[in-house]
């Protein structure tokens, strides 16, 4: 049997799983053809046997019964339950290129148990190893959330002063820049009645106006600047920053 016809009537046994268990299985048995290379291809599906005996181990695999009804004899292993005619649990192939040390054992019972409890293995250390590092992350949250909590208190009571400090001297200029073009008004006024009864006195209320309305454009100045050059500065520093919060917070979710 080809290896696409192997795979295409494996896949179809296996449609009533679950799609990420049946892929698993299917792309476990790839890989191990692959490994085995193309030379050895048919001879190693000949010893995984029939797809629908490869199937059946799946299935048993997945039910978590697969040592249940079987055993190792001195030709390999012997389950009825899978009982194909002249095949028994395929054999791993020691490659020249591969030096792990399992690889290099001799034990014919272990190359033939280590096909499908490698894939077992991997696919329950998939299953264990994300619950455990949840229940650990949020442990360490619970844990961690006093000091997160206090910290986070810190850092909304400086960012509030400070917010509340810029708003007030923004209050101040503004009003101080209103009352500086009244005061200027006011002088002027003044000043220009005070010249028909005393020139100098007039004058003096004149000069005191145009400084008035000198102190009121310096005023009106900083405001325009400060609204419309520090405020938005101010914006970008802190959308950046919780944008790097954020980021920060979407690497550790994916690792």
């Amino acid at each position: 049997m080809r290896k696409e016809e192997f795979f295409k009537r494996l896949e179809y046994l296996l449609q009533d799983m679950p799609e990420q268990d049946k892929e698993e299985a299917l792309q476990y048995y790839r890989d191990y053809l692959e490994e085995a290379g193309p030379e050895r291809e048919e001879k190693v599906i000949g010893e995984f046997g029939s797809p629908e005996r490869v199937a059946a181990i799946i299935r048993a695999d997945l039910m978590g019964n697969l040592e249940d009804g079987g055993s190792f004899t001195e030709t390999g292993y012997e389950d009825e339950r899978f009982r194909d005619p002249n095949y028994q649990v395929a054999k791993r192939y020691d490659l020249p290129e591969k030096k792990e040390p399992e690889r290099q054992e001799s034990h014919t019972e272990y190359r033939e148990k280590k096909v499908h409890e490698t894939y077992r293995h991997v696919k329950q250390e998939r299953w264990t190893s994300k619950p455990l590092k949840i229940v650990l992350l949020a442990v360490l949250l619970i844990l961690a959330s006093p000091f997160l909590l206090g910290i986070g208190g810190i850092l909304f009571g400086i960012l509030a002063g400070v917010l509340s400090l810029l708003f007030g001297i923004i209050i101040t200029v503004v009003c101080l820049t209103g009352v500086a073009f009244l005061i200027a008004v006011i002088l002027a006024v003044c000043g220009i009645v005070f010249m028909f009864a005393s020139p100098l006195e007039g004058l003096l209320l004149i000069g005191g106006g145009a400084v008035s309305l000198g102190c009121g454009l310096i005023g009106l100045a900083m405001t325009v600047a400060f609204i419309g050059m520090f405020l938005p500065f101010l914006w970008r520093c802190l959308v950046k920053l919780a944008g790097s919060f954020s980021g920060r917070g979407k690497e550790k979710k994916h690792e």
